[in-house]
């Protein structure tokens, strides 16, 4: 919801994906050569590694190595697909303080990131508070 957030700000769009990786590409070309691309690409630079954790599903240990993007962000939207996504072996098993301690870690970054680039980014002139 950031990245879409920052996109109706910076181009006055709301993108109806859920592609993580996608939603920031977009967000990324639209911001090139305006007055937001240095916040837009610091706010990459800044998440990303710990976003795609989630997109990849690395904090989970998986029945088979690799990567399989959660294109659609099914398995934190709906943990009961999360193991055809992830392939998990046992549903919340794994599950401990310490992965409980790392998540919330890596939301006060993302929200502490997000909440700096939201204060910095300018709304350009496709933006219109208060539309419809």
């Amino acid at each position: 919801m950031y990245i879409k957030a920052l996109g109706i700000i910076d181009y006055g769009k709301y993108e109806k994906k859920h592609d993580l990786r996608e939603l920031f590409e977009i967000l990324k070309k639209e911001a090139k050569g305006t007055v937001n691309e240095v916040i837009i690409k610091q706010i990459y630079r800044d998440t990303w590694d710990t976003i795609k954790k989630y997109y990849y599903g690395r904090y989970i240990p998986l029945k088979k190595g690799g990567n399989f993007a959660d294109k659609q962000n099914e398995a934190e939207r709906y943990p009961e697909y999360s193991g055809k996504i992830y392939k998990i072996p046992e549903r919340c098993s794994w599950m401990t303080n310490d992965v409980v301690k790392e998540i919330e870690k890596d939301i006060r970054l993302i929200e502490s990131k997000f909440a700096q680039a939201k204060r910095d980014i300018r709304p350009t002139g496709r933006f219109i508070y208060g539309r419809k």
